[in-house]
């Protein structure tokens, strides 16, 4: 017999999370350039005549927030632009530093195309939800419900690679967003104003286009071909159920715009002939 001695197999690393969610803005373009999107926008609609503290709903809605008559009157595109529109400065801080927070490490452990298809595919799933939930009651807003999809993607990679990561960091991240989003979602039920819907709608999306989406984090990462393809079913499920569930609208918004262009238009036609009417009234007077 002969002993062949065992070469020792060297541990396959595995990146350090805690360093990858202080990455700095150079190494996380996508979160970086969404911030910078939000805050624009919010700059803008502050020099258009917003609130700096709170907006009413009339500027969110000439911005692109979300509102059943109005999104349902052809203007879809409100699903995709209301993730961008805020109702003041403390919606806005509170939204991004979240971003900021969970975004860098999403971003890092997804990649870059795969970061943005998923934030920004769940917030308009969210808003999807929130408008079959809301319908004609509320103007809905903000990058919350895009923020949770990258929570619930965090949460499905960091289950899937429990093995991989180290067991002390995965408590207290994985602990910490299970929290976060626990507390939101609480807070949503007693809190008035706030749109769980949206948080929902992009926490589940967020966890199924995760799983779509998710690279290995080592070579030693489990592929699941079929638990890809389910998640993607599941996702196109939800949108099928979402669009078929969508309530009717009370009235069209188009309607609404045109009918005040036609009473500004009324107004105007009549402050003329009053006008005329008085210069004619005091031209005819006789003179003393």
């Amino acid at each position: 017999m002969v002993a062949v001695p065992s070469v020792p197999v060297a541990p396959v690393p595995v990146p350090d999370l805690t360093a990858l969610m202080r990455s700095p803005a150079a190494q996380v373009p996508v979160a970086t350039a969404l911030l910078g999107a939000n805050v624009l926008v919010f700059v803008l609609m502050l020099l258009a005549g917003a609130g700096l503290w709170h907006t009413p709903n009339g500027v969110q809605l000439a911005w692109g927030a979300n509102f059943g008559p109005a999104t349902q009157d052809g203007q879809w595109w409100r699903l995709f632009t209301a993730q961008f529109v805020h109702f003041g400065v403390l919606h806005l801080a509170m939204n991004m530093a979240a971003l900021w927070d969970v975004g860098r490490l999403v971003e890092r452990l997804y990649g870059r195309w795969r970061f943005a298809v998923l934030y920004l595919a769940s917030g308009v799933l969210g808003n999807l939800l929130s408008l079959v939930v809301q319908g004609n009651q509320a103007v809905s807003a903000g990058a919350s419900g895009a923020i949770f999809s990258l929570y619930g993607a965090l949460l499905v990679f960091l289950w899937r690679e429990r093995r991989q990561v180290e067991p002390g960091e995965f408590r207290w991240i994985f602990g910490g967003a299970l929290l976060f989003t626990g507390l939101i979602l609480g807070l949503g039920f007693v809190v008035p104003g706030i749109d769980n819907s949206a948080h929902g709608g992009g926490l589940l999306a967020g966890a199924l286009l995760g799983h779509v989406l998710a690279r290995p984090l080592t070579s030693h990462s489990t592929r699941s071909v079929r638990g890809r393809w389910l998640a993607g079913v599941l996702v196109l499920a939800a949108l099928a159920w979402l669009l078929a569930h969508l309530p009717q609208p009370s009235y069209r918004y188009g309607e609404e715009l045109r009918t005040r262009a036609a009473i500004a238009d009324f107004l105007a036609t009549d402050r003329g002939i009053t006008q005329q009417w008085n210069h004619s009234y005091v031209a005819g007077r006789p003179r003393a």
